[in-house]
Order: C-alpha cells, then structure tokens, then sequence
C-alpha cells in the first residue's frame, strides 16, 4: 500500500477514535447531571469515579462502589424520614407510588424468578472457577462478557468501565476497542451490540456470537428474576434511596472510563478533534441533527477531520 494512501487511512482512524472518546465524555456529564442531581449524590458520583480511577485492575472495586453508595444514600433517606416523623423536617420523598396494574400483572412466576436467579448463580460461580484453571479461548472469552454484563447498571455507555480492562489488552488493543465504540455509536441498536465486534475482532464470527451472548445472558436472567418483585422494590422508599445511590455511582464509572479512553488519544490533532467534535456534539449536534443522529454524525464528523489534521501528522511523524 502507499504511504499517502496508509497515512490517509490511519488519519481517519484517528479522527474516529477521537470523535469515540469525545461522545463518552458528553454521555458522562449527561449521565451525572441526569442521576447526580443532589449534594450527596454529587459526591457519591465522584467518590466512584476517583476509587475506579485509582484501583482500575482491581474487580471487586466496581461493584463495591455501586454497593456502599446505595447503602449511603439509603441511610440519608432514612435520617431524613426520621426526622420528618418526628416534625422537624419536611418530608421531601412524598408517599410511595403504587405499582401500575402493568407492573403487578407480569406473567413471570415466582418459580420462574427462582429458576433464572439460581441459573444466574450457577453460571457465575461455575465460569470463575473454571477461570482459576485456565480455560479455552472461548470459555475465557465468554466468562469476561459475562461478569461485565452481571455487572453493568444502566446499559449504554455504562459497560465501558466494565469491558475496558476485562478486553484490552487481551482481546483488542485500545484502538480497536475505541473504533468499535465509535462503529457502534455511529450504528443502529443496543450499545451492547458493541460486543460483537470485540469478539469478532478477536475471534471472528464465532467470538462475535460468544461475545455478544454473554453480555446479554446475564441481563436476561436477573431481569427474569427480578420481575415478580420490582413493583415492590421500586415502591419502597428505602429502595428508591438505594437505587438512587447506585445510579449515582454508575455515572461516576463512565466519567473514570471517559478518563481512561481520553488517554488513548495522545496526538496533538486527535485531541484537537476530540474538542471540536465534542463541540459539535453538544452544541450544535442536538439542534441540527437531531438525537437520534446526532452520534453517527458526530463520528462521521471525526472521520473527516482526521484527513486535514491527522493525515499531515502521520506524514511527518512517521511510526518506528
């Protein structure tokens, strides 16, 4: 191949990898402003980020993040609703909604629930075992997608902090995974589609099928057997206030990803487009685009700005 034609190909890959990194930004301040609205859940938001930021190889940290601040803002809840009994302050929270007829009337059993949950279970606990013992390719494969996608809260840009150690550098490498984020922002469908193509990238068609089956699996399940009593759960002032720390806290681990993917942009012209796409995005993108076409238009965008700024780089810096 030619260098021009190599150059021009590696800048707009850069433009993309670029535009990726500057959507997961704007989707981390989207989602804390939406899920980190009050004081303490601003400081839930933070605290998650900085603990993933500062242990990001150590797995138990996410999940105990999400855990320990729900357990805090249940505890503010319930101090507030103290002293709302006792009169001297105002109850905030209101009463408990009840469940709509359509959440009551859910055609999942009880030993249906049980059924998915001790699945769920059996699965978990039998893909880690077999991990301590070294397995094939595609039970290693499958048993990461799995455990991120047991995981994850909130779907959406929620699964990068999940995927991105548990892929990179093993599977992919970080350009990869940043260009199949930008492939699957700029597509139709899920964000978890996105797992497909790490999967694929690393094993074809075959990995893109394990891939993609095990991060959806386990949402499947815990949906199943969630559903008899999440009319009660989300009715429950207690758990309401538990959610809301949980939620709080996922946002914070897409800002700590969004850390992370912006150091994969290292290049002068990258990071210049990595502003004006997000610019682009979060300005002029909703307005003129619209939000359903506001993020491929924004990775399009990327791509053709890497040929005038990513392009003469390559040329002048060439790689060793």
């Amino acid at each position: 191949m030619a260098p021009e034609m190599e150059a021009t190909l590696q800048g707009v890959q850069m433009g993309l990898t670029a535009a990726a990194v500057s959507i997961a930004i704007k989707a981390a301040l989207d989602l804390s402003a939406k899920l980190a609205s009050e004081p303490l859940t601003r400081w839930l938001n933070a605290l998650a980020a900085a603990a993933n930021l500062l242990a990001p190889d150590i797995p138990w940290v996410l999940p105990l993040s999400l855990f320990v601040a729900g357990c805090l803002q249940a505890s503010q809840g319930r101090f507030k609703a103290f002293w709302a009994r006792v009169g001297l302050l105002a109850d905030q929270e209101g009463p408990a909604k009840a469940p709509s007829a359509a959440v009551r009337d859910q055609p999942v059993t009880y030993l249906l629930a049980m059924l998915c949950l001790i699945t769920w279970i059996a699965l978990f606990a039998g893909l880690v075992f077999w991990q301590g013992l070294g397995p094939p390719w595609w039970a290693d494969l499958f048993e990461r997608f799995y455990r991120a996608g047991s995981l994850v809260w909130g779907g959406g840009p929620v699964v990068l902090p999940l995927l991105l150690p548990e892929v990179v550098p093993r599977f992919v490498s970080e350009v990869q995974f940043l260009q199949g984020f930008a492939f699957a922002q700029a597509m139709p469908g899920p964000m978890f589609n996105f797992a497909a193509y790490l999967g694929g990238v690393y094993q074809g068609p075959l990995g893109a099928i394990i891939a993609w089956f095990g991060l959806f699996l386990p949402g499947l399940l815990l949906i199943y057997a969630a559903l008899p009593f999440w009319a009660l759960a989300t009715t429950h002032p207690g758990t309401q206030s538990f959610l809301k720390g949980v939620n709080a806290a996922a946002s914070g681990l897409v800002i700590a990803a969004a850390f992370t993917l912006f150091d994969v942009v290292r290049t002068p012209p990258q990071r210049a487009i990595t502003l004006l796409t997000f610019i682009i995005h979060n300005y002029f993108g909703p307005k003129n685009f619209g939000p359903k076409y506001n993020p491929p238009a924004t990775i399009a965008i990327g791509a053709l700005l890497g040929l005038p700024l990513c392009v003469p780089y390559v040329l002048t810096h060439p790689r060793p």
